[in-house]
C-alpha cells in the first residue's frame, strides 16, 4: 500500500482545519471523484483499502490536535496517526 502526496496534503489539511466534519469528508470526496474520473482496476478493493488506511492516519491525528491545539499536539497526533496507519495498513 503506497501513500501519495495527496494523502500528506489531506493530513495537513485535516490537522489544521477547524471542523471535524470537513476533515472526515475530504478524503471520501476525493475518492469518489477519482472513481468517477478514472474508474477502478481492482473492483473497488484497492480503492477502499487506500481510503481506510488514509482515514486511519487522518482521524487520530485530527482528534488529538482538536483536543489541544498546539504544535506539540500536532506532532503527537501525526505520530499516533502514523502508528495507527502502520497497524491497520
Amino acid at each position: 500500500m503506497s501513500q501519495t502526496f495527496m494523502d500528506i496534503l489531506v493530513v495537513i489539511a485535516a490537522v489544521f482545519l477547524v471542523w471535524l466534519v470537513i476533515r472526515l469528508f475530504r478524503k471520501p470526496i476525493r475518492w469518489i471523484l477519482k472513481l468517477l474520473l478514472k474508474g477502478t482496476s481492482t473492483a473497488f478493493v484497492g480503492d477502499f483499502a487506500n481510503f481506510a488506511v488514509g482515514c486511519s492516519l487522518v482521524l487520530p491525528a485530527s482528534v488529538i490536535y482538536h483536543c489541544k491545539k498546539s504544535k506539540k499536539a500536532a506532532i503527537i497526533g501525526l505520530a499516533v496517526g502514523t502508528a495507527c496507519m502502520t497497524v491497520f495498513g
